[in-house]
């Protein structure tokens, strides 16, 4: 599953040279994709980006809406580092 639009092979080059998913997160979603809902779970780019991003901002706290089977939990959680705090919600 990919999120932006381009040429299969541009795109898998991309995630090869500058996505960097850790052996925890690969196995988490290789279980999830065999979900009949797997297709809510966020790509290994948009994890990426998230962690980024929130690194970037310097953020210490969260808060998850959605959390499925957790990959963007993990994805936030690392960013924020031991100090900081993610609180996630979902109904089920």
């Amino acid at each position: 599953m990919k999120t932006i639009s381009l040429d299969e092979n541009l795109y898998q080059y991309l995630v090869d040279h500058s996505v960097r998913e850790p052996e925890y997160l690969k196995n988490l979603r290789e279980e999830t994709a065999k979900l009949s809902s797997a297709k809510m779970q966020i790509t290994p780019d948009q994890g990426h980006f998230m962690n980024f991003f929130l690194k970037c901002m310097g953020a210490k706290r969260a808060i998850e809406i959605g959390t499925y089977t957790g990959y963007s939990s993990l994805c936030i959680a690392e960013a924020l580092g031991a100090d900081g705090t993610l609180i996630c919600c979902d109904k089920d």
